[in-house]
């Protein structure tokens, strides 16, 4: 272990390093753009090298048992994947992909930071967000869907795949590597195997194809940040001196001034953080520009990325408008700027000023509404979605306890006198659906059916949650 950072520590510091893997690392949060100067419900501090970040001062504080996070005000992720982040430097209406997205802790912010902001600077900005391997698309689009925001499609391809259908597509792409999971070790998610060689060899060779891959994504001047979870050399700024030797002249290093505290020792564009000096796990992260043209899409090296991976079935997708639209999603609320579109079972959304082509359509955009039998359902989605987006018809105020109950997946009851907790913010659609939406101070939730006594839970599973603590 003490050869995986000799180079990089000085050696008073080595035992300290040492000893920080067999701690717990602090909890952080990251705020959303438009929280950034409220109050938390806990005490924080800012994490140095992410404005969004702060990290929770009390180890018995657990940040999901808050409402503040069931209603999206803040995701919980370690600091250390902040760093990414702040070298991501996300700017309104740029198009992004993320081509190792899940779960979606760095998707979700780099989403966030293109969507909250005026609709005139976002204009034209979206993201992808691609994961290979299918079983983690479910936890990937529901990060994604519970920002509210609709200006991201998802993708289930091998990285070659995606450089061939989006060659030369993006103002940035991130990627956050597959990589040993050294740091980890202290969140007990990794046993001490991650510092073997054969580890970091195996890792260190499938970040090569990847990151082949993703140059080619990249507009002429376009940014690819690169980041791992791990320490070793060879999985980091070895990963960064290959590319810039497989592309001499095409790629330079990205510097930024106020990342300097972190700068690594070793090589120019990259940058640690520490679980000894940090209040982190650990993590790296190293920016570089595209300079010149595009890189050809011809692939140097036959892929070979050992994540399993199917490609979703999809259809042509026709226009969903006229007397069909305003049957469907008129039912629930009122569209706006977004186009929808049908995909035979199910029905997606798509923001007005996103440019479209023929690689759109291998994606998934965030579903609507979904047919089962001859029924059509709203989906979580679209319950979340911003009001830019969408008006709901009919919301359902919830109280801290009917709240609580909601995320159990428990049906709300209505009071027999009338006088419930929950009433009615809006009134009813112009059908009359049964279908509305569970709120907490005005902010959705997700989906409830009025049954006339109660409202019958629609939270998808994967959004249940149990709040122990008092409010």
């Amino acid at each position: 272990m003490i050869s995986i950072v000799e180079r990089l520590l000085p050696t008073d510091e080595i035992g300290r390093f040492q000893s920080s893997l067999a701690k717990y690392p602090p909890r952080a949060i990251r705020l959303r753009p438009s929280k950034l100067f409220d109050t938390t419900p806990m005490m924080t501090s800012q994490v140095p090298w992410f404005s969004r970040g702060r990290i929770v001062e009390s180890s018995s504080i657990r940040p999901s048992q808050f409402l503040e996070y069931v209603t999206g005000d803040y995701y919980i992720q370690d600091a250390g994947s902040m760093l990414a982040l702040a070298l991501m430097d996300v700017q309104p209406g740029e198009v992004i992909c993320d081509l190792c997205a899940a779960p979606g802790g760095k998707a979700s912010s780099i989403l966030e930071s293109l969507s909250e902001c005026d609709y005139e600077k976002s204009a034209g900005g979206w993201l992808l967000a691609n994961e290979s391997i299918r079983s983690r698309l479910p936890i990937l689009e529901y990060a994604l869907a519970r920002t509210g925001h609709l200006r991201y499609a998802t993708l289930n391809c091998d990285p070659a795949q995606v450089a061939e259908k989006f060659p030369a597509t993006f103002d940035a792409v991130l990627v956050d590597a597959p990589c040993s999971g050294q740091a980890l070790v202290a969140r007990d998610k990794h046993d001490y195997s991650a510092f073997e060689q054969r580890h970091i060899d195996h890792s260190a060779a499938r970040q090569r194809r990847i990151l082949l891959e993703a140059v080619k994504l990249l507009k002429p001047g376009g940014r690819l940040v690169y980041s791992t979870c791990t320490f070793a050399v060879e999985e980091n700024e070895s990963q960064v001196d290959f590319l810039m030797n497989e592309f001499p002249g095409q790629l330079e290093p990205i510097r930024f001034e106020h990342l300097s505290n972190w700068q690594s020792s070793i090589s120019p564009g990259c940058y640690r953080v520490w679980p000894h000096r940090d209040a982190t796990a650990g993590a790296f992260a190293a920016g570089l520009r595209l300079v010149g043209e595009a890189v050809s899409t011809t692939r140097t090296t036959e892929p070979k990325y050992s994540g399993k991976h199917k490609r979703r079935k999809s259809s042509e997708p026709s226009n969903l408008s006229g007397e069909e639209g305003i049957c469907l999603l008129g039912q629930y609320g009122l569209p706006t700027r977004l186009r929808a579109k049908s995909f035979g079972d199910r029905i997606t959304a798509i923001a007005d000023d996103v440019l479209i082509d023929d690689a759109i359509w291998l994606t998934r955009w965030p579903e609507l509404l979904q047919k089962f039998g001859s029924r059509w359902e709203p989906q979580y989605a679209l319950a979340i979605a911003n009001n830019h987006y969408f008006n709901h018809f009919r919301l359902v105020e919830l109280s801290d306890t009917e709240v609580k109950s909601y995320l159990m997946g428990q049906a709300i009851s209505k009071a027999q006198d009338g006088n419930n907790l929950s009433a009615d913010r809006n009134a009813a659609s112009p059908t009359q659906s049964p279908w509305c939406i569970a709120a907490y101070n005005g902010k959705a939730i997700g989906w409830m059916k009025d049954a006339g006594n109660r409202f019958n839970n629609q939270l998808p599973k994967i959004a249940h949650q149990n709040l122990s603590i008092a409010q």
